[in-house]
């Protein structure tokens, strides 16, 4: 059984920005970090050696604040937009 996901990017902006409390933050970054780790896995993207998880959470944050246009789509997508832009694979 395949189950879709609901999330959408406004949601996950607003816990990234948000001051909930540890548990939202913790969930903002481990989402973060758990798509640019799929993509990297994957050879999506092409950190380079020495890249941090402190950089990738940035660039993930930065990117999301900077497009609210794009905040409709699943998060997912907008993210690894961010990491291909910061992160391509020549």
């Amino acid at each position: 059984m395949v189950t879709v996901s609901t999330a959408n990017t406004s949601q996950l902006s607003e816990i990234c920005t948000t001051d909930h409390g540890p548990d939202e933050a913790d969930f903002c970054t481990g989402y973060i970090l758990a798509t640019y780790d799929q993509l990297a896995l994957n050879g999506k993207i092409c950190p380079p050696r020495g890249a941090t998880t402190r950089q990738a959470s940035v660039i993930g944050r930065k990117f999301i604040a900077d497009h609210p246009e794009r905040w409709a789509e699943h998060p997912s997508f907008v993210l690894a937009s961010a990491f291909k832009a910061a992160f391509p694979c020549r």
